[in-house]
């Protein structure tokens, strides 16, 4: 799995992904294509935002849009995440690694915290995998009245927040590079010689901590 940066042309894949028994949890009611160019817009207008308060990615499995992931800044170190997969993900461990990730290092968080419907305890499995702690419920207003949503939060103490972000998320042209077969190691490396990989470095105090491949260094057209 990886995160993806959201294009316009994601659209259709985005209408998918908010369908069918998916939105079950939601809204209930199908993204139209316009909605989901709207969406994508807002998503790309919030990056270019200084400070920035909110990231969305898409989830790309190899080329496949599966889902979509948010991260919203609510006070200078405390976040929420939210996410939605397409019906037909589910059930294969993807889960939410890479944004608890970036919050704690890019985003600079020492506490994230996320909600999911009473009736979705699959989504309380797949945070708590993570490193999330049930702490109790947090009303929400729908149409139905008001809902006891499980409330889970995980948190750092800091140290984690001062290290590199040990992955990023693919930006659109890496993705389109992806596709016709041009980037297949890392992001956007050149894969070097067999047994060439660097040893990576892992984030310890995190539980979701990754390791990553160093790239080989770059050799001048001369051999040198």
């Amino acid at each position: 799995m990886t995160l993806c940066a959201l294009a316009l042309d994601d659209a259709p894949a985005l209408t998918r992904i908010y369908s069918g028994a998916s939105i079950r949890h939601t809204t209930g009611k199908p993204l139209t294509l316009d909605q989901a160019h709207d969406q994508i817009r807002t998503a790309l207008a919030r990056a270019a935002e200084t400070p920035r308060a909110q990231w969305s990615w898409g989830i790309l499995h190899e080329s496949d849009l599966i889902g979509l992931i948010s991260l919203r800044r609510r006070t200078p170190t405390m976040g929420t995440i939210s996410y939605i997969l397409r019906d037909d993900s589910w059930g294969n461990g993807y889960a939410t690694h890479q944004v608890v990730t970036v919050a704690f290092t890019t985003a600079g968080l020492n506490r994230l915290e996320a909600v999911h419907h009473p009736d979705n305890p699959a989504s309380g499995r797949a945070l708590t995998k993570v490193g999330f702690t049930h702490v109790g419920t947090s009303d929400r207003d729908t149409e139905d009245g008001t809902v006891p949503y499980e409330l889970y939060a995980l948190e750092t103490h800091g140290t984690a927040r001062t290290r590199p972000s040990p992955d990023r998320p693919l930006s659109a042209h890496e993705r389109r590079q992806r596709r016709y077969g041009r980037l297949r190691h890392g992001h956007g490396t050149p894969r070097g010689p067999k047994g060439a990989n660097g040893r990576g470095e892992r984030i310890a105090e995190h539980p979701v901590g990754r390791r990553v491949a160093v790239p080989p260094p770059l050799r001048r057209r001369d051999g040198s």
